[in-house]
């Protein structure tokens, strides 16, 4: 069967719309690949639809009506595009769900949303549901994967994705141009979860997504930064975050761009070498992990390797971080960048598969500049993003040319901004999101008058418009003596060592800033591993003094590229790796402050008093995945002669514009 002579005219204004469109007028070019066992596999955009087509005409078949909400939790392969647009096509609301979230999230998610069917990747996802049948009932399962399903055979709730299919194919040709026909681009047509970091949950809220705010969002970008036909993109990051809606989705199919899937989470980055995509669209622990990588891969190599490309390096980061800060870089940082585009630039860049790369775009949290400048001296196109799933999570960007360090960007063209008194940022865009599905009163909220309220705090530079972003307004912290500190900008200086995988600094109430650190445990285990440092658990190599000298070193070194007021003066090193399985994270790696703070209370009153130690019972992990409960004592690391806090003195009225 043959999908798109099936396209009604009328359909584009919807996103399996567009596609319809797509599979007419291109349906022999390639939409999609996925790797598998090593070799890419290609689906234009005929066969995208087909499979889309048969998906919504199956659905439809097994009873699923319009508005009902349909959770998809699966990994980054076609089968998440074809189960999202073929619930959409059917008239249904796709919730896109974490594939790493535990089955208690997962419920959160069901009763959230409420959702009453599901397509999932195959054993793992099934397991969590039915463990949660009785409690959050589904209609039908759908999965994709048999392996390891015998287990379930002859339970009529599951359903493989290939009978649905055959279910699809066995309806009348004609009802799926007449069931995209019933579609409008008002109509909701994706649930996306918040971040979760300034919520009570770790699954955070269920934002509304139309379709025509899903593409509206899609053309901004795309009249800012045009893409090619035949761009390849990879996805690898889950199509749950909003990040990827936006690329994998809108941009997708609005700018023909080739959607490409790693062979697993696991290969995504030998995957993203040997593909090299034209465009990314990530957040910033991607480039911190690639920076560490080739700083590392630089400094294995031979001694005078090793000291030209260092200075080669330095001396066209000078020259970047100069054109980032809007002035012309002297001769002699042309000089070497010259220098090192012809003698480290491409091949570096090649074995990174960054050689093609003419846009990366980097939103989810803040920049910094020290990051922004080392890309750009490698002639990388780094650019700082800015959004909130909200505004479906894009709203500002750098523009070619125009990359100012420390901001995110001017607004995308339809979006306006405005700051109220107290230095919030207000956004207001077509495409931004009409609420919370469920939930009037948050709604009202956060959205007032048109405007949503961001909850950042934030400052626009005269004249250019371009946006800095400080930080959460409830992050934002005044110590004892009335200065305001900024966490982000210290957090984000902290986590480019290698050694340092997340950071939470503390200010408010306090003499000065202190730090709650999380070691990242592959770094910091091959370190101790080549001093033959031996160690028990995370928790007994986190307390080790040497381990300790280590990263006084780190925070020394990211003390002197910050103002005095922002200097760190004590830290304590965390037993165990943030994991956001136990809540520590959100499912797209952002540091859950509330939780960080109730969790390791003890810790931050200890820092706050200027305590040498501090004993408490903590979860102990062994290698061989075993816990127990231990006595644990944590020294707090002093760095400086700084006084215990005078907490008598009266703390500063609160204003951070």
């Amino acid at each position: 069967m043959s999908a798109a002579p099936n396209a009604a005219p009328n359909a584009a204004p919807t996103v399996p719309g567009l596609l319809a469109s797509l599979a007419q007028t291109h349906p022999t070019e390639v939409a999609l690949r996925h790797k598998q066992y090593g070799l890419w596999n290609e689906v234009s955009y005929a066969g995208y639809l087909e499979q889309v087509q048969v998906t919504a005409l199956g659905l439809r078949a097994l009873g699923l009506e319009r508005g009902e909400r349909v959770a998809i939790i699966c990994e980054n392969t076609p089968l998440w595009l074809y189960a999202q647009l073929g619930v959409q096509a059917a008239g249904g609301v796709s919730v896109g769900i974490y594939p790493s979230m535990t089955p208690r999230e997962v419920a959160e998610v069901l009763a959230l949303t409420g959702a009453t069917w599901a397509i999932v990747q195959g054993e793992e996802q099934v397991d969590k549901l039915l463990e949660l049948q009785a409690a959050h009932p589904l209609r039908r399962v759908v999965y994709g994967q048999g392996r390891g399903m015998r287990k379930h055979a002859g339970n009529g709730l599951l359903l493989t994705f290939e009978t649905l299919g055959q279910l699809g194919r066995e309806q009348h040709d004609g009802s799926f141009g007449a069931l995209l026909a019933q579609g409008g681009p008002d109509d909701l047509a994706h649930l996306t979860l918040s971040s979760g970091t300034s919520s009570h949950t770790p699954t955070g809220r269920a934002v509304t997504v139309t379709h025509r705010q899903l593409l509206s969002l899609g053309h901004a970008l795309l009249e800012v930064d045009p893409l090619r036909p035949g761009d390849d993109y990879l996805s690898f990051l889950p199509l749950a975050w909003s990040g990827e809606q936006i690329m994998s989705v809108s941009v997708a199919l609005q700018s023909r761009l080739t959607v490409n899937f790693p062979e697993s989470s696991e290969t995504a980055m030998t995957d993203l070498a040997e593909l090299g995509p034209h465009v990314m669209y990530t957040p910033p622990r991607i480039w911190e992990d690639l920076r560490t990588a080739l700083l590392r891969r630089m400094n294995g190599s031979y001694r005078l390797n090793r000291a030209v490309s260092g200075a080669l390096l330095r001396g066209s980061q000078r020259a970047a971080t100069a054109r980032l800060g809007g002035q012309p870089p002297s001769a002699g940082g042309r000089l070497s960048r010259q220098l090192a585009a012809a003698l480290l630039t491409r091949p570096v860049l090649d074995r990174s598969g960054l050689l093609r790369l003419r846009r990366a775009y980097v939103t989810g949290s803040a920049l910094s500049p020290e990051l922004t400048s080392f890309f750009h001296a490698l002639g990388v196109n780094l650019k700082a993003a800015y959004g909130q799933a909200e505004s479906l999570g894009l709203s500002h960007m750098q523009r070619d040319g125009d990359v100012r360090s420390g901001t995110v960007g001017q607004a995308l063209p339809g979006a306006e901004t405005r700051l109220s008194e107290s230095g919030e940022l207000l956004l207001r865009a077509p495409w931004q999101s009409g609420g919370y599905y469920g939930d009037d009163a948050a709604s009202a909220e956060r959205w007032r008058d048109g405007w949503l309220h961001s909850g950042d705090v934030a400052q626009l530079t005269s004249g250019s418009q371009h946006l800095s972003v400080r930080g959460r307004a409830d992050e934002l912290c005044r110590t004892v003596g009335g200065q305001v500190v900024e966490p982000q900008r210290s957090e984000n200086r902290l986590k480019l060592s290698p050694y340092i995988r997340e950071a939470l600094v503390l200010a408010e109430d306090q003499d000065a800033p202190t730090a709650l650190l999380a070691l990242d445990a592959g770094a910091v285990g091959s370190w101790a591993e080549s001093k033959r440092l031996a160690y028990s658990t995370f928790a007994d190599l986190s307390q080790r003094p040497e381990v300790a000298a280590l990263i006084r070193a780190e925070v020394q070194a990211a003390n002197l590229d910050l103002s005095s007021e922002q200097q760190i003066v004590r830290f304590a090193l965390l037993y165990k790796p943030l994991d956001a399985d136990d809540g520590e994270l959100t499912r797209t790696g952002t540091v859950r402050r509330s939780v960080l703070t109730s969790r390791f209370a003890p810790l931050i009153a200890g820092l706050k008093r200027g305590d040498g130690k501090v004993a408490l019972s903590a979860q102990v992990e062994y290698g061989d995945g075993q816990k127990t409960t231990q006595e644990l004592t944590i020294t707090l690391h002093h760095l400086d002669a700084a006084s215990v806090p005078d907490h008598s003195a009266a703390p500063a009225a609160r204003s951070f514009a």
